[in-house]
C-alpha cells in the first residue's frame, strides 16, 4: 500500500509550526493559534486512518501541535479567548480509539497472511525475518505446515484477544499500568511465559529456525499500538490542563492552588494521567510558576 499523502502531511505540519513561531515573534498570537488550530485539523482529520503506519505518522503530527501550543502558552499576549478556543480544539482530538481502529486492522491482516499460509505454507520460504538462508523453502512447508501451523493460529489468536481486552479496559480505567499488567499476566497464565516489558513491547527472542511462532509473535508487536495511545492521550490531557491553567492566570493574575480550582468554569473535569488513571500531578512553585508532570510509564511519581 503506497499512502504517499503522509509525508506531506508531516512537512505541512512542520512548516505550520515554524509559521506559528514566526507569529508570536510578530506579536500576531490570533494567527499563531491559527496555525495551531490547522495542526490539529490534521491530527482529527487522521483519526480514521485504520493503519498503524498512519497512526504513527499521525502521532508525530501531534507532538508538533502540542510543541507549537506550548510556544503560544509563553506568549504574553496570548488572549484568553484565543486560548479558550485551543483548548476546546485540544478536547476534541482523541488517540484511543484511534489505536482499536489500528488494532483491528493488524489483526485481520495477521489473519488473513496465516489463512494465506495455511493454503500456500511454501511462500514462507521467500523471508520470514528476512531470513530464507536459514529457514528453506522445505522447512516452511514441511515442518511449518505439519508441525507448527495451527497451534501458530491459536497462538495468535489468544495474543490478540488479550490485546483487545486490554484496550477494553483501557476505555474504563484509563491506565496504562493495569493493561499492561493484565497483559503480562494472562500472557504468562497462557504459557507464553514473557519476561515483564520494560519498553512496552512483548517481543521474543525466537530461534529463527523454531517454526513454532513464526507469525503469532508478530502479534505481540500490537501491544506498541496501546502503548502509543496512552502517552499521547497523557501528553494531550497535560496540554489542555497547561491552557486551563494559563487561562487561569489571566483571569485571576496568579496559579491555581490545586487543579480543583479549574473545575467547572474552566475545566469540565481534571485532565486524567492515563499512564495510572489518576489526576495529572500539580504544584505551584515559589517563584510564581508551576509543575505539571505524569508518573510516566513506570507509575511511579518522581515529582516530574
Amino acid at each position: 500500500i503506497r499512502l504517499q499523502y503522509h509525508a506531506p502531511l508531516a512537512h505541512s505540519a512542520r512548516w505550520l509550526s515554524v509559521a506559528a513561531v514566526y507569529d508570536l515573534h510578530e506579536r500576531k498570537t490570533t494567527e499563531a493559534c491559527a496555525n495551531a488550530h490547522t495542526i490539529l485539523a490534521i491530527i482529527k482529520g487522521q483519526a480514521e486512518e485504520p493503519l498503524e503506519i498512519s497512526q504513527q505518522i499521525r502521532d508525530a503530527i501531534a507532538s508538533i501541535g502540542a510543541q507549537t501550543t506550548w510556544e503560544i502558552l509563553q506568549d504574553p499576549n496570548v488572549s484568553e479567548s484565543d486560548l479558550a478556543s485551543l483548548q476546546l480544539d485540544w478536547e476534541h482530538v482523541e488517540f484511543i480509539d484511534a489505536a482499536k481502529r489500528a488494532f483491528l486492522a493488524e489483526r485481520v491482516t495477521g489473519l488473513q497472511s496465516m489463512e494465506h499460509y495455511l493454503q500456500s505454507p511454501s511462500d514462507l520460504w521467500r523471508g520470514v525475518n528476512g531470513n530464507d538462508e536459514e529457514i528453506s523453502r522445505r522447512l516452511c512447508k514441511v515442518q511449518w505446515q505439519w508441525f507448527g501451523a495451527y497451534t501458530d493460529e491459536k497462538r495468535m489468536m489468544q495474543t490478540y484477544q488479550v490485546l483487545a481486552d486490554a484496550m477494553r479496559m483501557t476505555e474504563t480505567n484509563h491506565s496504562f499500568q493495569s493493561a499492561q499488567i493484565f497483559v503480562h499476566t494472562n500472557f504468562n497464565r497462557l504459557g507464553f511465559e514473557m519476561p515483564f516489558p520494560q519498553e512496552g513491547t512483548f517481543r521474543m527472542d525466537i530461534d529463527p529456525t523454531d517454526v513454532r511462532w513464526l507469525l503469532s509473535e508478530n502479534a505481540f508487536d500490537s501491544f506498541r499500538l496501546l502503548k502509543r495511545a496512552m502517552v499521547f492521550e497523557t501528553a494531550r490531557n497535560m496540554t489542555i490542563a497547561a491552557i486551563a491553567l494559563k487561562r487561569y492566570q489571566l483571569q485571576h493574575q496568579q496559579f491555581p492552588p490545586t487543579l480543583d480550582s479549574l473545575t467547572p468554569a474552566i475545566l469540565k473535569t481534571i485532565p486524567l494521567d492515563y499512564m495510572n488513571g489518576q489526576a495529572l500531578h500539580y504544584q505551584t512553585n515559589s517563584d510564581g510558576t508551576f509543575l505539571l508532570y505524569s508518573v510516566g510509564e513506570n507509575g511511579v511519581d518522581e515529582i516530574g
